[in-house]
């Protein structure tokens, strides 16, 4: 059962991780070619896609947890792997209820929240690494 929570795990990382840098690479390519934002539109798949990813990552998380709670608890890395995908969560909470309608008022912190999302999936996956 190891094996398949570590499977969902990465699934999980890379459904969120692309996600937020598919969001990132379009918005560098608008940027870049200022006479395309026309054609811009939405792009709906994001959201849901991280919720997936996060949905995934958590359960998946529970279910390695549990499998031996005294050695994760003794573990620095799973903490802050914990405390990143806390903060992840409440980012990503906090930029769809607040930030998207009011994104145009707010752009600086739009910026800002967009940027702790994508350092914030990579952090996570350096940190994975690194346990």
């Amino acid at each position: 059962m190891h094996s398949v929570w570590i499977a969902l795990h990465i699934f999980g990382t890379v459904i969120g991780a692309g996600a937020v840098t598919t969001a990132y690479a379009r918005e560098l390519y608008f940027r870049s070619h200022p006479e395309e934002i026309a054609k811009r539109g939405s792009l709906p798949v994001i959201t849901p896609l991280l919720n997936i990813g996060f949905a995934v990552i958590i359960l998946s998380g529970f279910g390695l947890y549990l499998a031996n709670p005294a050695e994760f608890n003794a573990s620095t890395g799973f903490i802050i792997k914990i405390a990143l995908v806390l903060v992840l969560l409440l980012n990503h909470v906090f930029l769809n209820a607040f930030l998207r309608a009011k994104r145009s008022e707010l752009k600086t912190l739009s910026v800002v929240s967009d940027y702790v999302s994508l350092l914030g999936w990579y952090a996570i996956i350096a940190v994975s690494v690194a346990i």
